[in-house]
């Protein structure tokens, strides 16, 4: 979660006239508005859309955030019992169903299960003591009443990357590019010929 502020720092200190706005969006939101042409670049769930360039940058993975009363878990099968706050798919949908795949790989069955707009109400609801969430490990999460649990399996982790759709012809996005290449997650670097595509940008 601090590669994007540190690109953006990075970038702008070579080019400080440069105005970057940045738009807080799911995988599924960013690949609209990146196809629409409201977005130059996105940093999404991988795999992109095929045909689209992509450089992998960072793993990714899921962190349940439980009630600061949930002493003594040491995994999501000891909360199968505890009520659930989870955001609903048409918010998150690629988030939704990376979670279920897991689930599905765990053999977990979560039958308490409620449905909240966004991963800070979900912390809130944590933090209230009504039922354990669970949040990707790029959100930020500043609260005492809270404890958090990283899950490091396989299926609880993905990888996010820097994409774009071709043929964006905005002069500023090679360099940017570039900066980014250069801040990413060297450990990614074989996957960029494993199926996530070239991390490389169209010439006009």
């Amino acid at each position: 979660k601090l590669l994007v502020p540190a690109a953006i720092a990075r970038f702008r200190a070579s080019r400080p006239g440069v105005a970057i706005e940045l738009n807080d969006l799911s995988t599924h939101h960013q690949l609209l508005a990146l196809a629409e042409g409201r977005l130059d670049l996105g940093f999404c769930r991988l795999p992109a859309p095929k045909g689209w360039p992509v450089l992998p940058v960072v793993r990714a993975h899921f962190v349940a955030v439980l009630p600061a009363g949930y002493q003594g878990v040491a995994g999501l099968a000891d909360l199968q019992e505890k009520p659930l706050a989870i955001l609903r798919r048409d918010k998150v949908p690629s988030f939704y169903d990376q979670f279920i795949h897991y689930l599905a790989q765990s053999g977990l069955r979560f039958q308490d299960i409620q449905y909240v707009n966004d991963f800070a109400a979900g912390i809130a609801t944590a933090a209230a003591g009504i039922a354990w969430t669970l949040v990707p490990s790029s959100t930020t999460i500043e609260h005492p009443d809270v404890l958090t649990l990283p899950l490091g399996e396989a299926d609880a982790s993905w990888i996010i990357g820097l994409i774009r759709p071709p043929g964006n012809d905005n002069p500023l996005v090679a360099p940017f590019w570039q900066t980014v290449a250069e801040l990413a997650d060297p450990a990614l670097t074989g996957l960029m010929t494993a199926g996530y595509g070239a991390p490389t940008w169209d010439t006009p």
